[in-house]
């Protein structure tokens, strides 16, 4: 398995039906300019990658999990992965539940 550098992933997020419990797990797409669609949940239609999802924890705001894409394969959204692949003071995933704003990184993980 070969990692790919850190990268900033911006991404324009389309309907997430998000409710707020102890976690909320993403359902959805999201587009990015340069690598295509990422699915967020694998039981989203057309999802492929096998089993994966991404949650956001209700007190803290931050991503956990995988999220897929045909063009990247799986994507984490675990701290462990962003702070030890990503440039020095990154920060997790974030959503501030009072903006709406989503901020941080997350990390592909490539296979060679």
């Amino acid at each position: 398995m070969k990692k790919l550098t850190g990268f900033l992933l911006v991404m324009f997020f389309l309907g997430f039906g998000v409710t707020f419990a102890h976690a909320a797990t993403l359902n959805g797409w999201a587009w990015t300019e340069n690598f295509g669609w990422i699915s967020f949940n694998s039981v989203d239609a057309g999802a492929g990658g096998g089993p994966y999802a991404v949650a956001i924890d209700d007190s803290s705001g931050l991503w956990s999990g995988y999220s897929w894409s045909e063009n990247l394969g799986f994507v984490s959204f675990f701290l462990a992965d962003v702070s030890a692949n990503c440039p020095a003071g990154s920060s997790q995933a974030h959503l501030d539940k009072a903006t709406g704003a989503v901020t941080g990184w997350a990390y592909a993980l490539v296979y060679a």
